[in-house]
Formats: C-alpha cells, sequence, structure tokens
C-alpha cells in the first residue's frame, strides 16, 4: 500500500511540474493564432517589429515586394496596400513596419540608403 501511495504522490508532482500555467496558455494561444481567423485583440496591441532594407523584387499583381535586409543580409516578402506599392521601384531603400510572424507591412517609409562602416 505504501509503494502505491508514493508512486501516485510521484506522479501528482511530476504532472504539477509539466504542466502549463494560466499565462504559458495564454501565450501558445496568442502565438498560435493569427489575426486571419479572428482571434486575438484586433486593437494593434501586438508590438511592431520594424526591417530596414532594399527593394529587390515587386510583383505589383499581387501587391508584394522582397526586401533584402541592410544587416543580415536575409530576404523578406511583404504584402503592402496597393496606394502604397505605387510609389515604389526597385532598388528603393525602405523602412517597413510589420507585426512580428506576419508579412502584412502595417506601414512602409522610405529610408536613408544604407553605408557600410569602413571597418576600421
Amino acid at each position: 500500500m505504501k509503494k502505491i501511495m508514493a508512486a501516485a504522490a510521484i506522479l501528482c508532482l511530476a504532472a504539477s511540474c509539466f504542466a502549463a500555467t494560466p499565462s504559458q496558455q495564454k501565450a501558445d494561444r496568442e502565438g498560435l493564432v493569427d489575426d486571419s481567423q479572428g482571434g486575438g485583440n484586433s486593437g494593434g496591441g501586438a508590438a511592431l517589429a520594424t526591417m530596414a532594407g532594399e527593394i529587390i523584387s515587386i510583383k505589383r499583381s499581387f501587391n508584394q515586394i522582397v526586401i533584402k535586409d541592410q544587416n543580415l543580409r536575409t530576404e523578406k516578402t511583404f504584402t503592402v496596400k496597393a496606394e502604397d506599392i505605387k510609389s515604389l521601384k526597385l532598388g528603393d531603400t525602405v523602412e517597413i513596419k510589420y507585426k512580428n510572424g506576419s508579412n502584412a507591412a502595417e506601414s512602409i517609409t522610405a529610408a536613408k540608403p544604407f553605408q557600410p562602416s569602413p571597418g576600421y
């Protein structure tokens, strides 16, 4: 009987150690549900990320642009508003604000051209 009680106590302790807290559950839900599914808050409470880079590709029919990051030399595709894409051209240096995990640009502005440091 003592062995059964000890095993039950160990199982309860292990279950409580690996259980997700309510704050962890909320973070998981917010991370898995994107805005197109109607979940989360639509008030824009999520912090915006910023990426600056050069436009290397424009797909006007899809309202998409591809930006090459100035520092990391990575490329990312963004969906922009139709009125914003009209004023863009290849080689422009822009700064885009977007929600993390999304490729929809919240805002796009012209940025100063990137000038690498001389590397002294």
